[in-house]
């Protein structure tokens, strides 16, 4: 396919917006498969015609799980879509709560928390189920979610390939202008490697059986 129609075709999976009558997911569906080909074949935004770049988002998601470990899964994410990962700390009377945001142009950052969301679900519901059954390990809900993120990482690494370029630079200037301080890691964990490998094996299963919602409407390559 020359580059001329590339462009056009890239162009008409754009077109496909929430704006436009799509659903959330169909539209992140859509900007994937177009962020893929744009990487493939090295074609720049502005040679899509309007000029106009993404704006910077930050945006923030609120999954409902507050397990330690969805800071590590927030991290491998935000990494594999052109993103970066901070906490956002919301003050309360007696508390604080640190909300995972995504930082990174729009269709980014909204393909980044749709699947964030997802696999962070899912992840959790396995992890548990996990949990009861081996529990002779006193960490394996840890041990297993751990590795379930190691999965994830290694099959997006695989099949999105493309979207795991150079975060883009107004990304990291954006970031400049942010104040930041450090996140403290999730607790160390007695391994068990069986445990280990029940999740790293999940968390393959989870990206490709496409079972991170709004990818399942992903358009063929």
């Amino acid at each position: 396919m020359d580059r001329e129609r590339l462009i056009e075709k890239i162009g008409k999976l754009l077109e496909h917006s929430t704006a436009n009558g799509a659903t959330e997911a169909e539209a992140v569906a859509f900007a994937l498969k177009a962020q893929r080909l744009m990487a493939e074949n090295g074609i720049e935004e502005w040679e899509l015609g309007d000029g106009d770049v993404s704006e910077i988002v930050e945006l923030e998601v609120n999954p409902g799980v507050r397990r330690a470990w969805r800071k590590i899964l927030h991290v491998v994410i935000a990494e594999n879509f052109r993103c970066r990962a901070v906490l956002n700390v919301h003050r309360r009377a007696r508390s604080s709560e640190h909300v995972p945001c995504f930082i990174g142009r729009r269709e980014d950052a909204e393909a980044a928390a749709l699947v964030f969301k997802n696999l962070l679900a899912v992840g959790d519901r396995l992890g548990r189920e996990h949990e009861d059954d081996h529990y002779t390990d006193p960490d394996a809900y840890e041990n297993f979610v751990r590795g379930f993120t190691d999965g994830v990482r290694l099959e997006l690494e695989r099949q999105s390939q493309a979207l795991m370029l150079t975060t883009p630079t107004e990304v990291d200037e954006h970031m400049r202008g942010m104040s930041l301080g450090k996140a403290r890691a999730p607790r160390r964990v007695g391994y068990s490697e069986e445990s280990r490998a029940a999740g790293r094996s999940a968390g393959r299963d989870a990206v490709r059986s496409r079972r991170i919602g709004g990818m399942a409407g992903l358009p063929a390559e």
